[in-house]
């Protein structure tokens, strides 16, 4: 299990960076076409490629809170319940966990797959052609690797004698 946790927190970690990059990337391209607007240079392509850099963002994001527990829940309520009614919700909240972001990843099995076979492009008529594959594989790779986390977490819960004891934090 602890080889596993480590695997998990290198792949975490790796994604968070890859969205951290893409976040600078962004930042690189809007001064780009500050740039290039204020020196009279037409610079095209630049609100489509950080649109579609700020959904991979997020969805690359996404793994790093679900492993160190960061996603939203009600502490308060955690914290008064009992030891054993405490380790049960934190397990229903793994599977719904689970149940969102595999639902998630397997409706953008199909669409990713489409995308990177078809060469699919966002063209806003501007001349400018966005590969849509890149964060619609963001989209399935976050969401797959956040739902393996819940299963991850929920075994963690199980698993560890003092899961759930003290604070809210299992």
């Amino acid at each position: 299990m602890r080889l596993v946790s480590q695997l998990a927190d290198r792949l975490t970690t790796a994604l968070m960076v890859m969205g951290a990059l893409f976040a600078f990337s962004i930042a690189l391209l809007v001064l780009a076409d500050i740039i290039a607007r204020n020196t009279g240079i037409v610079f095209y392509g630049a609100p489509e490629y950080a649109r579609n850099m700020i959904v991979a963002i997020v969805f690359l994001q996404l793994p790093y809170c679900v492993r160190i527990d960061s996603m939203l829940r009600m502490d308060f309520l955690l914290s008064a319940a009992p030891h054993r009614l405490r380790v049960g919700l934190l397990v229903f909240g793994c599977v719904l966990g689970l149940v969102f972001f595999a639902s998630i990843a397997y409706g953008a099995l199909e669409p990713t797959a489409t995308a990177w076979q078809t060469g699919e492009v966002e063209d806003r008529g501007l001349g400018v052609r966005v590969p849509t594959w890149p964060t619609r594989l963001a989209i399935l790779l976050g969401c797959a690797v956040a739902a393996a986390l819940y299963v991850l977490r929920g075994l963690e819960i199980v698993l560890r004698p003092d899961a759930g004891r003290g604070s809210a934090e299992a």
